[in-house]
């Protein structure tokens, strides 16, 4: 009776030690999702040695300016840089201005100021300006002791809607020497400030679209 007493209660004390090894049972409430960890913002661009940041978009203003009125016209500005020169025997630069529809369709002027160094010879040098390959100017560069200022009518047909190619060439000559030397004494300069198209009426002013 013993023996089956104690049997019973090793197996008692067994089974309690298994239950204890479990683990209870969790009553608390589940745990929010955790939010997804936001998106760090994108880092400044930082240029490499010798790399240029990206350049952001031109604004509409630059791409069309709108005409300056002056002197009972509209002016519109047409070097697209601070500074133009020519330098040695022969000189030629290109560049692109935009005109809108209205402005192609008024009556327009183009007016150009240099001036050039004193050994420049008037009877064999020229300055020659074009607007989409048709010639506007063409004169004898003899301007040393001053800005000379050229105006000339613009054809009608001429300028177009969009972009125009402008082009100005020079044919400088030496006064009296012809070395290699001399040929770094020959210069004209345009200044862009008194270089510009002037157009008639009202119209010009207006943008109505950009392509």
């Amino acid at each position: 009776m013993k023996r089956l007493l104690g049997a019973c209660l090793f197996l008692g004390l067994s089974t309690l030690s298994s239950y204890a090894q479990v683990a209870p049972f969790d009553m608390s409430p589940e745990r929010p999702a955790e939010p997804a960890p936001a998106e760090k913002p994108a880092a400044p661009f930082t240029p490499l040695p010798g790399q240029q940041a990206p350049a952001a978009p031109a604004p509409a203003s630059k791409l069309a300016p709108a005409p300056i009125r002056a002197d009972g016209q509209w002016r519109r500005y047409i070097v697209p840089q601070d500074s133009l020169s020519f330098s040695g025997e022969n000189g030629d630069k290109t560049w692109a201005v935009f005109i809108t529809a209205d402005q192609a369709a008024a009556p327009a002027t183009l007016t150009l100021a240099y001036q050039s160094s004193l050994v420049v010879a008037p009877e064999w040098s020229t300055m020659t300006v074009s607007i989409n390959n048709a010639r506007i100017i063409s004169e004898p560069v003899q301007s040393p002791e001053g800005r000379k200022t050229l105006t000339a009518k613009i054809p009608a047909g001429v300028l177009k809607e969009g972009l125009n190619t402008f082009r100005i060439n020079t044919s400088l000559r030496h006064r009296t020497d012809c070395t290699v030397q001399s040929t770094y004494e020959l210069w004209t300069e345009v200044d862009p400030s008194k270089t510009y198209l002037s157009f008639t009426g009202d119209n010009p002013r207006r943008l109505k679209k950009l392509d």
